[in-house]
């Protein structure tokens, strides 16, 4: 196959071309095998830091592939050497025909390729360098288009090295489990990390299948993510339930397990001594049991990091525990977790339950979220969690308040008041409801609606001085100042004059408020602007976007990386 070079770009083509016959001549292919390894490792790097764009609408896809012709990259030397003479590639593995049309598809969209499909595309050289080297091939993509000859090929090329393997079906079906699952688990001993997202709950299940009896010494992280389920995991699930692996003697080095609506047999399951857990929409009848779960928890006392989304053990084996049989359970004490959040729970019954299995003396980070409403909808509050929350978790520096009801805010005050270490408080507030009758209640609370005035206040009145406090005729507060050591308040939905309130109240007892990073929706007014100015606050604006939150000073990066 050949490629035409463009030849408003010879030139350049050219120049390139001589400065990479100079490297080639100076570079052992020892050392330059080396510098494709730090290449690689970079290019992982990026992955991890970046955020999935494949989401991207037609025209951000079409602008991208006319941005990628003005920089040049159809002319320039990767393109000009696959016509390199044959004499060169002598000796070398050549690319198929399959491998420059993948090549070409790529370079459209060249924010896709990877490093080690980019420098084995340069010349015979480096090519046969590449090829010799295993671990530039240690991680896998496998998406809705991957051909199953790219993955055999990458799997021989990594040889004996440790795999990193990305599953991501969130597309079109264009790929089985079982065209591709056979040739992966003939590797499943080399798997360092097994990341796998699904949008159709069909493929999970018969990709945990190939799972089963199976060993992988070298699996650090273990992801299953069975997106389309999340939004079904109140009902029952009626797909096969797999005892993954084969024990815990299966998985001796797994540290990390993110297990997203994909239930396992949990009477036989290989978790344990593990960093970090993520448990969400776990479907009624595949939860674990009571003594399930907190054995689970028991067998990895190291755990530094716990999400937990929705019920995950059964709603009446936690009632019939806590209030029926009166056997209630020892917190299990786990003294290195330093990250908790808990989120979509759909009463303060289970999610109170949950929160007394944890004893954490240690807890850093604490993110409360989304709970707001139960299973069809219907505004439930949560004031009997903040209640509990000053008895079981005080040493918080950095909170996350977002969705939560709570309809006694002097439950909410008492727990901040608890909290003498935190700096750094986020706290998202319920908008007014928009007039859109097509618009359910939960997504007008914490859609697009107007910042309510009075809710705003109601989350920060816990820092409204004694004086003022007087005048309000608000109860006094057991500590004042509240939080003295906060430096930091990130909100969505407080209006200007809570703001201004808040930063006002923080400088009169001698607290400053040092920052303060609010959500580009709120419209902050410029008069808003110039009063936090003058208290000498620093001013940061974020805005949601399909690659997450990004502050002003992030934008020019995130434009450049996007």
């Amino acid at each position: 196959m050949t490629i035409a070079q463009d030849p408003k770009t010879s030139t350049t083509s050219n120049s390139l071309r001589s400065e990479k016959d100079f490297i080639n001549s100076i570079l052992p292919p020892e050392l330059l095998s080396k510098v494709f390894e730090i290449g690689a490792d970079m290019d992982d790097e990026t992955d991890d830091e970046c955020d999935d764009e494949d989401d991207e609408d037609d025209k951000d896809e079409d602008e991208g592939d006319n941005r990628n012709d003005e920089k040049g990259y159809k002319g320039d030397i990767i393109i000009a050497d696959m016509d390199a003479k044959d004499e060169d590639r002598k000796g070398v593995e050549t690319a198929t025909d399959e491998e420059e049309d993948d090549f070409i598809y790529d370079r459209d969209h060249i924010e896709r390729l990877q490093f080690a499909t980019l420098v084995s595309q340069v010349c015979s050289v480096w090519r046969k360098v590449a090829l010799t080297t295993p671990p530039i091939w240690r991680r896998l993509y496998v998406e809705d288009e991957t051909r199953l000859d790219k993955i055999a090929a990458w799997l021989d090329r990594s040889k004996a090295v440790p795999l990193d393997v990305d599953v991501d079906l969130m597309h079109d079906e264009l790929i089985a489990p079982d065209d591709f699952m056979p040739l992966l688990v003939e590797h499943v001993s080399r798997w360092r990390s097994f990341d796998c997202h699904t949008a159709i709950t069909e493929q999970m299940p018969r990709i945990m299948a190939y799972l089963v009896g199976k060993k992988a010494p070298l699996l650090e992280e273990l992801v299953l993510n069975d997106q389309e389920a999340e939004d079904v995991f109140e009902a029952s699930y009626d797909y096969p339930v797999h005892s993954i692996f084969a024990g815990p003697a299966s998985l001796p080095n797994l540290r990390q397990l993110a297990l997203w609506t994909s239930p396992v047999i949990w009477t036989s399951h290989p978790f344990a001594n593990l960093i970090q857990l993520e448990l969400c929409y776990i479907a009624q009848g595949t939860r674990p049991s009571l003594g399930q779960f907190v054995a689970l928890l028991k067998s990895s006392p190291k755990l530094e990091k716990v999400l937990i989304s929705g019920d995950i053990v059964d709603a009446s084996d936690l009632r019939d525990a806590f209030e029926i049989l009166g056997e209630v359970p020892e917190p299990v004490p786990l003294n290195s977790l330093r990250c908790l959040t808990i989120t979509e729970f759909e009463t303060p019954s289970s999610v109170n339950y949950t929160l007394r299995l944890f004893s954490a003396p240690e807890l850093v980070e604490l993110g409360i979220t989304d709970l707001c409403f139960d299973g069809e909808g219907n505004p439930v509050d949560f004031t009997p969690t903040f209640d509990l929350m000053s008895t079981v978790f005080s040493t918080v520096e950095k909170l996350e308040l977002a969705y939560v009801t709570c309809a006694n805010p002097e439950s909410l005050e008492r727990w901040l008041c608890s909290l003498k270490g935190l700096r750094k408080l986020h706290v998202i507030v319920p908008r007014r409801p928009v007039n859109d009758p097509e618009e359910d209640t939960e997504e007008r609370s914490t859609g697009a609606g107007q910042p309510d005035p009075d809710l705003a206040f109601h989350f920060l009145r816990a820092f409204v001085p004694p004086k003022q406090r007087i005048k309000l005729s608000l109860p006094p507060l057991t500590m004042s100042p509240v939080c003295p050591l906060l430096e930091e308040l990130t909100t969505s939905g407080v209006p200007d004059e809570v703001l201004v309130m808040f930063a006002e109240a923080r400088k009169a007892q001698g607290r400053p408020i040092k920052c303060i990073v609010h959500d580009a929706r709120d419209n902050m007014s410029s008069k808003c602007r110039a009063q936090l100015e003058e208290l000498e606050v620093e001013l940061e604006e974020y805005e949601e976007t399909n690659y997450g939150v990004v502050t002003d000073e992030e934008d020019d990066s995130f434009q450049t990386q996007r």
